[in-house]
């Protein structure tokens, strides 16, 4: 189980360095601490937002069914046996 964690958590890392290493690379200037009108985003950003956040929604449910996949995989298959069946008794 602690390998399906460690598995998980590389996986989403790899999702989440990279568009954070872009933003934290970002060449544009930052807001002044003195700066008190805030900037409004442009509608190109707003778009560009809503495709990453759509993307990692994606990436979210793929993971999800991932998770799924592997809990039913790694899970024994239990078989239901009756007494009768261990016994040979045709009585139940």
């Amino acid at each position: 189980m602690r390998s399906l964690a460690t598995f998980l958590a590389l996986l989403l890392l790899a999702f989440v360095a990279p568009g954070s290493l872009a933003h934290a690379q970002d060449k544009r200037p930052t807001d002044k601490p003195g700066d008190s009108t805030p900037k409004g985003a442009t509608k190109e950003e707003v778009e560009q937002l809503r495709r990453e956040v759509a993307a990692q929604r994606e990436t979210i449910e793929a993971l999800k069914a991932m998770v799924q996949r592997l809990v039913e995989v790694s899970q024994p298959r239990v078989t239901r046996v009756r007494w009768s069946d261990l016994t040979g008794s045709t009585s139940s």
